[in-house]
């Protein structure tokens, strides 16, 4: 592929243009994949777009290519176009709304979120609906949840210490005796403590739970994460993980 720009910058597969303080274009194409055969492929063109000091329009053209099966072992692939488009409307300092749309030969999808952002507390809530097979879930896997609601507040109750809390609800769709209806759910609390300048230690707990899609039987999951960070110099920083359990997904 080859594109002619002007006064752009070319960065991790990606052509960015950046035509005024107001509007801002770029072509992409990446690929994501689990094994060889199950590459995704995906390519388009995105705009945004300023409108004023507080509105904002995107929009998305794409091309996606993706394995016709779970691991692309049978060499088949399909072709997908995707256009989507949304607005980001930013109420005052505090409060931010979004909302997306888009439509594909392989049905829709919509999607709405909320934020709230101070110097103490942090908040967001967002909800999405999709049909089946929109190719934008291919993108990651064969199949992905059609309905998804989640929310996270992170709370800095002191100048060393920040608790949050996330929470996650999907629900899927049966699709031809492949996989079964089913829904799953995560919620994590974590704490973070930034121990000096140098150091902080994240500690976060997941429980998660499912039913239905690929797997026969419900099933839970615990999982505990530490991990602790040292920054030696502006340049070089040290990260450790502690990682204990499992988590349980539908898909």
């Amino acid at each position: 592929m080859i594109v002619v720009t002007e006064n752009c910058d070319v960065e991790h597969g990606t052509i960015v243009n950046k035509m005024s303080a107001f509007l801002m274009w770029e072509v992409f194409c990446e690929t994501a994949y689990l094994t060889l055969g199950s590459t995704r492929d995906i390519g388009g063109f995105s705009f945004l777009r300023k409108q004023s000091d507080k509105l904002s329009l995107f929009a998305t053209t794409s091309y996606i290519n993706t394995p016709t099966t779970f691991v692309g072992l049978s060499g088949q692939r399909q072709n997908d176009l995707m256009q989507t488009g949304g607005f980001t409307w930013s109420l005052n300092e505090r409060w931010t709304l979004q909302g997306t749309g888009g439509s594909s030969n392989h049905g829709g999808m919509g999607r709405a979120e909320v934020n709230y952002i101070s110097p103490n507390l942090v908040f967001f809530a967002a909800g999405s609906l999709s049909a089946p097979l929109f190719p934008l879930n291919q993108v990651f896997s064969l199949f992905s949840g059609t309905r998804s609601m989640k929310s996270g507040l992170t709370l800095t109750t002191a100048h060393h210490f920040a608790e949050s809390v996330y929470y996650q609800h999907t629900a899927t769709q049966g699709f031809n005796n492949v996989q079964h209806a089913g829904s799953s759910d995560y919620l994590t609390p974590a704490l973070a403590w930034k121990i000096n300048p140098a150091q902080d230690v994240n500690f976060s707990y997941t429980h998660s739970r499912n039913t239905g899609g690929f797997a026969n039987q419900p099933s839970t999951g615990n999982r505990f994460d530490t991990l602790w960070r040292y920054q030696f110099t502006a340049r070089c920083a040290n990260n450790a993980q502690v990682v204990v359990g499992s988590l349980q997904d539908t898909l």
